[in-house]
């Protein structure tokens, strides 16, 4: 993505502020405060069940999506 992301998932809260994992440009997990500016690549987290019906490569021409 050439950029920094959030990650949604929160790491720890440091007395005033939530420090949330982020993926850097590299692909590695990093932390941030939540006052720092960047993307967000939000998740969604699906049962075993609809996995099967999941279609779509995840790009943007070929989003994932339900099959149902």
């Amino acid at each position: 993505k050439g950029s920094w992301y959030w990650s949604f998932s929160p790491n720890y809260f440091n007395g005033s502020y939530a420090i949330v994992f982020n993926v850097i440009s590299s692909g590695h997990l990093n932390y941030n405060y939540v006052n720092s500016s960047g993307a967000v690549a939000p998740v969604i987290n699906l049962k075993p069940e609809y996995l099967n019906q999941l279609k779509g490569t995840g790009t943007a021409d070929s989003p994932f999506y339900l099959g149902i």
